[in-house]
This record gives structure tokens, sequence and C-alpha cells, in this order.
């Protein structure tokens, strides 16, 4: 049994060598489409049809379509032809249905009549009153039937969708459309935001007060059993990382707006013929993040530079990207080194410098040691400095000769860096599943365009409309027809391998055959073997998909498509022309005026190309295509007389009079774009050089650069010499340990200031005397005061006969201690960045230890450090600590009043700390090890988010202290033990971090960067000088501003 399709192909070439005017058919101006807006009604044509067979009385009906020949003349239809447009669809079924039947697609929405009145869900899909024929979107799904993926059928908003999809284990594509739950969140795609300016602190720094600084980037995150090769699927701008695979979405546009996200996954062949995915929607917010950039030369005048394997090499004549080194200062001494495609400089085991490394650690970590001018060496983790080898690669192996290099500083590099990603919910507005087995493409092509026109038409008979041929018969169907033109070919696993390798291997071959700086044309023939399932198809009962679906590809039939494309290319410079060009090319051959105007205009069509079905589950299709007979006459006046031989054709015009009108309604041609073929090599490996930086694990704190700052030179203590308190080299500023001795609540305190009182008392009584002293007193009293309200001599005096009466006579020495570097980590809580309610925690830990000569002081005494973690004012934020025990004081260890005083602090128990002592040697020791944390979840997001970590201490600290009694005949020295105790505070230090908003709505309201086009159209505010910056369309006429 042979499936039969009848209709009459397009002769595209006779009417274009005839010069006929072909006469358009009318269509009434209420019927034609110039707004994107849909129709709510359709045609009124049954009620006119109604009336004019009421009130014929001729009713010859020469076709036989139940339409008299009368009313079809009034109405504009072919008497002679049941089916006017060639749609599939009788006159008299479009008349009484009210479609137009002159029309193949009534209301232009780009989807045939045909299909719109036979898909599996009755005339009006959605059920809103509009039937399919006049609606512009027959499932309600927000996208247009002529750019819909499945326009019959949706799926509800969900989190996720799973697929199981079985196929025969051959190269599979599975693309999606979708809407995000907020469509207008699809404005997001062509936004920018400017970050705060001169933020130099990582992981988002902005050193150059660039504005396009933050942008989203729309991705499918897909799970799957199954994942397949990174390697094999780059050249999609797909990223596949350990458990996950990121697929890149790209914008459906209509009409200037981006009505729907589309992408398109594919599984090579043999990963699996059982497939399970689940899909679900992140917006990934990118930051472009300065970076200082450098370049280094060598003391030859050299610079050095990466090759492709990542060695380093110092033979560069020039300085380019591959010349172009991040560089990276992490504290005052040390640099980190990337390339511009992100891996660090890194010095492996034998002491061979490549950029190969993903990862900052000890290896990637340089000593910058500078000298005069902008000289500079460095040094590796070896030890050893980094020098040039006599093969001119980098090696750390320190020959002085060659480790010196200048440093040229190049300005900053825009590196991408991943900030956070937000969930949201969609919808799919259609997805197809395709399998391939197997593709073939052919290139015909030529200088002389007689031949090339004339293999053009053959092919579209013999190849493109015949079952029984296929590409690998291309160069014999030329030569049986003596057509001299050139003919390559090759077979392929899939249509897309196949694509690729017409576009970047054989055009370009194919071309650099032909004469230099000419415009020719080329001919492609595609001829594919697919099992291809739309959305529709697996659904039964309801339009509407819900969060999962079964696609069995053994349940559909094998189907074979040939196709044949024509692109202008200019051999010189390999470019294609675009239709402008080909037009004035065209206009520049010498044609006369209406065959070059009809060639101009099927040229666009031929760009289009055709494509038709020749197979259906092994079974061929049948072509009807009387004017064949005359191909092989025609072929050879075209190729020995050229395409001006018009009057070959004279005597078959009354054959082929409905040519061009059956041309445009058949509807048979399809734009191979929108079939597939729209691969961008170099779009997609632009968005995969972006999209692989940010799979690198996300930035969640300021990175260890900062930590570096902050706490240099950690091994060092705090030391309390006496009373005041020894400074010491560490990032951040411990003030003022202790005054604790001279406190006042203290005896000793207490006994000085009452014998100073004394001291005074009895200075005021020898003053009091002196100024009594008949006429020279008061003179003498005053000379007294006033030296000493000048002078301050008495307080002086005080002081020094206080410390040679009151002294202490044995006391400790508290010191705080680090025993590694502090711990700054990030909970991040639902694996996005670090955001809103993400938990910053802080740990250290520290060593509190009394020093002294005496053991009864020192192991009575203690120093007992501990932090809080703040947050900025008005935040929200919440904070805590990992530890809380109870600690009692007197009130007056506290300055207060009245009884104990029971704290909470955030020390951990007893039972943790690592004790340790030495009361055997002249200077006695006392120790306790623990750790101290804290931790903040902030309540706003904020570009550089301060939290503040406060260091605090409960100290008790023992000391000895004697004073001089004096009695009437002798005096002696009477000793005290006492104590101080306390809280003292240590000092604070403010890091930050960026933390983002907690999801995509917040992130578009967010304060804290600064939108570039508030109303979302493409616009930059600093554009719309004409128009209105906050109005997405500001003459609300369905266009909005960019596109108009």
């Amino acid at each position: 049994m042979r499936k039969k399709i009848s209709f009459l192909v397009v002769f595209t070439l006779i009417a274009l060598l005839l010069s006929v005017e072909v006469q358009a058919v009318l269509v009434p101006a209420a019927f034609k489409v110039t707004s994107i807006i849909p129709p709510k009604t359709g045609s009124n044509l049954k009620e006119l049809v109604d009336a004019l067979l009421s009130s014929t009385s001729n009713m010859t009906d020469t076709d036989g379509d139940n339409l008299p020949d009368s009313v079809e003349i009034v109405i504009g239809t072919d008497f002679n032809n049941i089916d006017s447009d060639f749609d599939r669809l009788t006159d008299y079924y479009e008349v009484m249905n009210n479609s137009l039947p002159w029309h193949p697609d009534s209301n232009s929405d780009g989807l045939p009549d045909y299909f719109e009145v036979t898909n599996s869900f009755g005339l009006d899909v959605d059920g809103d009153g509009v039937l399919n024929l006049w609606d512009f979107d027959n499932d309600g799904d927000g996208v247009n039937d002529g750019v819909d993926l499945s326009p019959f059928s949706k799926s509800t908003a969900n989190d996720q969708f799973h697929f199981d999809i079985a196929t025969g284990g051959n190269p599979t594509y599975v693309t999606f459309q979708l809407r995000p739950a907020n469509p207008e969140h699809l404005r997001l795609f062509d936004q920018f935001w400017d970050w705060p300016n001169d933020d130099q602190e990582d992981p988002m720094k902005d050193l150059d007060a660039s504005k396009e600084d933050i942008h989203v980037v729309p991705i499918l995150n897909i799970t799957a059993n199954i994942l397949p090769d990174p390697s094999e699927v780059i050249d999609y701008g797909i990223a596949v990382t350990s458990n996950s695979i990121y697929l890149p979405l790209f914008p459906v546009w209509e009409y200037g707006s981006i009505v729907a996200f589309g992408g398109k996954m594919f599984y090579p062949p043999s990963v699996s013929s059982e497939i399970s995915i689940d899909a679900r929607l992140v917006w990934r917010v990118i930051g472009n993040s300065d970076e200082k950039i450098a370049a280094f030369q060598t003391s030859s005048g050299k610079y050095v530079t990466v090759s492709e394997t990542g060695n380093v090499f110092a033979n560069s004549s020039e300085v380019d990207a591959l010349e172009t080194l991040m560089l990276t200062k992490l504290d005052e001494k040390r640099i980190a080194l990337r390339a511009l495609n992100g891996l660090y400089f890194t010095v492996g085991d034998y002491a061979t410098v490549t950029a190969s490394s993903t990862e900052l650690g000890d290896k990637e970590i340089f000593e910058l040691i500078t000298g005069e001018g902008n000289t500079v060496k460095l040094k590796a983790w070896n030890g050893l400095l980094v020098s040039v080898t006599g093969d001119e690669q980098l090696a750390a192996i320190s020959d002085p000769a060659s480790s010196k290099f200048e440093l040229l500083d190049l300005g900053v590099w825009p590196n991408p860096v991943p900030l956070a990603t937000y969930k949201e919910d969609f919808m799919l507005t259609g997805f197809t599943v395709e399998e391939n087995y197997g593709s073939e493409v052919g290139l015909v092509y030529g200088s002389d365009l007689n031949q090339t026109v004339a293999a053009n038409l053959l092919l579209a008979y013999d190849f493109l409309r015949n079952s029984t041929t296929n590409v690998s018969d291309i160069p014999a169907i030329l030569s049986e027809q003596n057509l001299a033109a050139f003919c390559d070919n090759a077979s392929f696993t899939h249509k897309d391998e196949a694509f690729l390798a017409m576009t970047n291997l054989m055009i370009p071959s194919g071309l650099d055959t032909l004469p230099e700086n000419q415009n020719v044309p080329l001919v492609i023939a595609f001829e594919d073997n697919l099992v291809s399932v739309e959305m529709s198809e697996i659904l039964s009962g309801s339009y509407v998909m819900g969060n999962s679906c079964i696609v069995d590809m053994f349940n559909f039939p094998v189907t074979t498509t040939k196709a044949l494309k024509t692109n202008w290319h200019n051999t010189t410079t390999n470019l294609a022309l675009e239709l402008e060009e080909i037009s004035t090319h065209i206009q520049s051959l010498g044609l006369s005026e209406n065959v070059a105007l009809n060639l101009v205009s099927f040229t666009s069509i031929w760009n289009i190309g055709e494509q038709t079905v020749t197979k259906i589950d092994g079974l061929n299709t049948e072509f009807e295509v009387p004017e064949i007979e005359f191909l092989s006459g025609t072929l050879w006046n075209i190729s020995k007389n050229g395409i001006e031989a018009a009057s070959v054709f004279h005597d078959i015009i009354e054959d082929v009079s409905d040519v061009w009108k059956s041309y445009q309604s058949l509807k048979l041609i399809k734009n191979l774009k929108n079939a597939g073929w729209s691969l961008s090599v170099k779009g997609s490996q632009s968005w995969w050089k972006v999209l692989k930086s940010t799979f690198r694990q996300l930035s969640k704190v300021k990175t260890g650069i900062q930590t570096s700052k902050i706490w240099n030179g950690l091994g060092k203590t705090l030391e309390f010499a006496g009373y005041v308190m020894t400074a010491i080299d560490v990032g951040i500023t411990f003030y003022s340990l202790f005054s604790i001795i001279n406190a006042v609540e203290s005896p000793m305190a207490l006994n000085s200031a009452l014998l100073e009182l004394f001291i005074e008392f009895t200075y005021n009584v020898i003053l009091f005397n002196i100024g009594v002293i008949p006429v020279v007193g008061w003179l003498i009293s005053l000379g007294l005061v006033l030296s000493d309200v000048f002078g301050g001599w008495t307080n002086d005096l005080f002081e020094w006969i206080v410390s040679v009466m009151s002294r202490v006579k044995s006391s400790v020495e508290p010191k705080v201690m680090f025993a590694d570097e502090p711990s700054i980590s990030i909970d991040d809580k639902d694996s996005n960045g670090l955001d809103v309610g993400d938990r910053i925690s802080y740990t250290h830990s520290v060593i509190g230890r009394i020093e002294g000569f005496d053991w009864s002081l020192v192991s009575h005494s203690g120093i007992y450090p501990y932090i809080n973690l703040n947050g900025p004012p008005g935040s929200n934020s919440n904070v805590g600590q990992y530890y809380s025990t109870e600690w009692v004081f007197q009130a007056r260890d506290l300055g207060m009043t009245g009884n104990d005083v029971h704290l909470w602090l955030p020390i951990p128990p007893k039972s943790s700390w690592i004790r340790s002592s030495s009361s055997s040697s002249l200077l006695k020791w006392d120790a306790q090890q623990y750790e101290v944390g804290g931790w903040i979840e902030p309540g706003i997001g904020m570009p550089n988010f301060p939290v503040t970590i406060n260091m605090d201490a409960v100290y008790t600290l023992d000391y000895k202290w004697e004073h001089f009694v004096f009695l009437v005949f002798y005096g002696f020295w009477c000793e005290h033990l006492d104590y101080n105790k306390g809280i003292q505070s240590l000092g604070s230090q403010t890091i930050f971090f960026d933390v983002m908003p907690a999801n995509i709505d917040d992130f578009i309201s967010w304060r804290g960067i600064t939108p570039l086009d508030h109303d979302g159209e493409g616009l930059r505010d600093s554009q719309e000088s004409l128009s209105d910056a906050w109005k997405y369309d500001t003459d609300a006429d369905g266009l909005n501003d960019k596109f108009e």
C-alpha cells in the first residue's frame, strides 16, 4: 500500500522565466492580520454564501464541490478546483465553517487551516469561544501559534517536570519551550544592572565604574538517570556536572517581544535507550567582576603566554588574549594568576608551570617579590623562583638569570562569577522529542549560474519529490542531465552533525575551488531519517499536560524528510549574502526587468528552503507532478541558452497557470531554521564559556583573600605587660585589653585612693596653716596654688608618694592566643549561593593563658575569650552562638550594685576545654584552649553586607599587693591577696559578604543594584530620549519601544 499526496507542485522557475505577471488573489481587508492581537470573530462568509445560494438559479457546479460556479465567481474561489487554496480542505467545508477558501491560513498565524480543524482536541482547543481558525493562540498558553512549539497543547505550571523517554539508542533531541510562572520575567533575558562602584572585595568587584555589571541567565537544570559525556554536548552550550545538566535557554521572539524560552537537549548515540529526566527552571545571576589584568615580559622582550594545552611559555612577541593574565592579590605579598579561560597557574610536583587548575590552593599561590621599577619575581610553593627554561617554558627552578619579569598593568577584565541561582515554577508551552536514524547532506555548486539554477530545478523534482532517490544519488542525477555542477556529499549520525559539517567544512571547501570575488548560489540538500513526537501527540483526553509524561518513540513511525535550501556566498569572504545583497547582485546581471524582479522574489523563497516527507514507516510517498514531462527540455534550454530562454516554455503556459498560486498555498515549504537548523557554533561556544565559569563552586563569602588580610600573623599573642597592653601585628585592632588592676572596685585601688585623699587632706591643712601666717602667709599660699594650677606638681607628688607607700608585689599576665586561622563557612540552605536566610558561621580556636612567677596566683587566675557576631542595624538578621554557659559575677565585678549577676556567655563548657599548665619552671603558666564562634543569618540582601565580629573576655586575675603602715615610732609593710574580675572588650573587626536577595522577585525589586532598563524592553533608560523609560510600550500600540 502506498501513501499518496496529490497536489500541483510549485514550478517556480517557469513563472520566473516567462516573466508573467501573476495576479494575486484578493483577500478582503477585514481579514488581513495587522496586529498580534487576535480577532474575536471569524469571517461571515457562510452568511453571504447562503444568501447567494438562495438567490441563484444557475446551479452549474463544474468541480462538483457543492458550490455553484456563479457563487464561486462572486466569492473568488476556483470553480475548477474543489480546493482553491490547496490546503486539503474543500472550498465548501471552508465556506460552511467561515474560514477563507482562498487562503490556506485564514488568520495568517503561521498554522494552516487543515491543522487547525483536524487536531485531536476539537475546533476550539482552549474553549475561549474563538475557533482555532481565528484564534492566534489555540491553547491559550501565551505563545501565538506561529511560534508555538506545540500550538494545540500546554502544561500546568510546576516547579519541575518528569519525562520518561524510550528510544532505540540513536541520537536524540529533546526540545523544550516554556514560560516562567510570572511571564514578566521573560524580559529579564535582555537586562543589565549596575553594581555599586569602587567595590574592591570579592566575589563581585567593580573597579572601573562600568554599568553592565549584572545580568541573569535562564537555564533548564536537568537531572537524569544517565549523563552524556561533556565533550559530546559542549557545542550546544550544554554544561554537564557530576550530577546535573545545565541547558541554556534562548528567547523565542515575536514582534520584538520575548514570548517564551526554548532549549534543545542532545543525547548522543548509545547513551541510553531509556532516558529519565527531571527539568527545573532556574535563573542564574552572573556578575561581571572586575579582575586586574597584567602581562609579564622577560628581559629578552618576550611575553608569557598560555598554549592551547595549558603549558606556559615565554615566547610571544605581542600581547593578546593568551598573554593577558588575571592577577588576584591575596595579601601584601601573595598573588594568584589566571588565564582568561579562568584556569589558575599552578606549579606541579616537577616544577613545571601550567594553566590547568580550577581551584586555588598552595600550588597556585606565588609570592610577589618586587624590584626596581616594575620588575618582579615569582616564588612558588616549593620555595624556588619561577624562571624561563631553555625551551622557553616556565618552571619554578630558581634560575637567577631568567627569573626577572617586567609587570605590565593592562587595566581590568570583566570576569563572570556566579552570585545566586533562583528557582521558578514554569509552564511548558511545548516540547518535541526527535530520534535520528541518520542524515545525509549534499552541496551543489559551480561558477556557472545557469548550470546551478538548472541543477536546483532538477533536484526539486528528481531528489526532493522522488521517494526512491537519496543524497548519494545526486551526482548521478546531475550527470544524467549533462549538468556541469560540482557535488559533494557525506553521511552523518544526526542532522546537527550534518549541518555543522556543511557549514564549517563543506561550504568553505567548495567555495575555495571557485574563482575569487564572485557571488554564487550554493544548493544544499538534506535527507533525514527520524522519529519526531510533539507534546500534543502523547496527550489524550485533555490538551493540558500535568507534571510528567511518558514518550515511547517505538509507537511512532520513522519518517524520511528531504530539504533543499539555496544560499548565496561570496567566494572571497565566504560570507553568506543577505537578501538585500542578493537582490542587488541579481539586478546587476543584465536580465530583463521582469525576469530580474521575479528572480529576486523567488530567491527569498529558495533561501528559506523547501521540505518534503518522502517516506513514512518505510512506505514511499507518491508525488503528482504533471509538469515533470517538460522538465528535461527546460533544463537543456537553461543550461545552453541561459535563464532568459523564456520561449522554451511558451507552449506549456496553459498547463501551469496555477503554479504561483499553488506555490503560495501549499505551505509545504518550511523554514529550516524552525526545523532545527539554527545551531550557531560561534554563539554556543561563547555561551559555554560564560556558563562553564558559573559551574565552579559558588562563591559564598568574600574569599580567603580577605581572611588573609584580616588575620595576618595569627600565631602572635595579645600580651599584657603590667597594666598596659602590648601592641601586636594582627589585621584587626584589639585595643586596650586591660586596665584591670587599676579598677576602683579593688581593695588596692581603694587603699591608694584613701592614701591619696589623706595626703591631699594633709597638703590642704599645711596650705591653710601657711595662709594664716601674718602679712606674707597668704602670698606664699597663693603662689603654691598658682604654681600647682599651671604646673600640676602636686598630682605628680601625690602619685609618687602613693606608689612608694602602696605597690603590687606579685601579679599575673593574661594572654589571648589563636591556635589556628579562623574558619568562615556558609550554610547555603537552598544550594543557590549566599542569599537572605543563609547562615554565615565564624569559628576560631583560641587559647586563654595566664603567666606569672607565683603559682598560687597563676593557678587561681584565668582569661576566657569569646565572640559575638552582629549585622547592620535594621537588617532583621538572626544571630546566635554555638555554646552558652552560665557565669556568675559579683555586682561590683561588673561595675554594678546589688546581688550576684548570672550571665549566659558563648563560651563552651569546661568539659570541652583542652587544659595545659606548667608549675615547675621559673615562669609558670596555665592555659585552656577551646573553640569560640557564632553565626548570623542576613535578613536583607546587600552588596558588602557587614558582619562585625566582637571579641570579649571574662577574666579573673589574682595579685598580691602591700602598703606601708606607719605607727608612732616605726612602720611595716602589710601584705594582701586580692583579685580583679569582670568582662573586657577586646575589640572588633568587620568583614563583608555579598548577600543576594532570597528569590527572583526580590532580586527584581532589589535596591542594592540599579537597573539600566526600568521597563525591560531592551532599551537602556539613557537611550529613551523620545520614549518613556518607565513604559514598555510608550504609545500603547502593542509593539514595545525597542521594536518600534
